[in-house]
């Protein structure tokens, strides 16, 4: 199992590399999103919905426990894009590697 992240953060040439992390993504036999925040971040979002159209498996990460800026105040998790577009709900690391390991 090789575990690839993202590159584009970091990178001299963000464009370059956001296109390289785009292509490693779809190339990949899984994906793992982080989708912690308040809102699902949109780079979490355009992931799962690249996954959802290659029919590649797809998780999301929530670590904590975060809320939406929706009245009401629902936990992230509840983002229907997060419910209905992912294979997995991961919450801790161990979940993650027992998930990309599956």
């Amino acid at each position: 199992m090789t575990v690839i992240g993202p590159t584009r953060f970091e990178a001299a040439e963000p464009v370059t590399a956001a296109c390289h992390d785009w292509a490693a993504a779809l190339s990949s036999a899984r994906i793992v999103v982080d989708a912690c925040g308040p809102e699902t971040p949109p780079g979490a979002a355009l992931l799962i919905g690249a996954a959802c159209a290659a029919g590649l498996p797809a998780a999301a990460y929530l670590p904590r426990s975060s809320y939406t800026h929706a009245a009401g105040r629902e936990p992230n998790r509840r983002n229907l894009m997060i419910q209905y577009g992912v294979d997995a709900l991961l919450n801790s690391e161990k979940e993650v590697t027992a998930w990309i390991g599956g």
